[in-house]
């Protein structure tokens, strides 16, 4: 089995921004951003949100959890060219953080 607090190299390989399912010059420009590893939040909720399945994750303050789930659903709404009819919609507990996801 695993020991408690180590990743395997197939765990750390997908924590990995280049390693991410999105278009090149998101990966740079996160990489730029100095963002090259995924917090635990923001790995685990990738792949569901990306697939279009419904993700419920919780984590403390400061830890990604606004890139967790917008991330990969910014790169849904581009590759199935989301429109109005087919629409998103977020909705967040405070108008700090609904200022904090406006600005994302």
């Amino acid at each position: 089995g695993r020991w408690r607090g180590f990743a395997t190299q197939q765990e750390s390989q997908a924590r990995r921004v280049a390693s991410l399912q999105l278009p090149e010059h998101v990966k740079q420009s996160l990489i730029g951003l100095k963002v090259n590893k995924l917090t635990d939040i923001q790995a685990r909720a990738f792949e569901p949100i990306l697939r279009g399945r419904s993700f419920v994750g919780t984590s403390k303050t400061g830890t990604g959890k606004t890139i967790a789930y917008l991330l990969p659903l910014i790169e849904r709404l581009r590759v199935d060219k989301i429109n109005r009819e087919n629409s998103v919609l977020i909705l967040v507990p405070t108008r700090e953080l609904c200022k904090q996801i406006g600005s994302a």
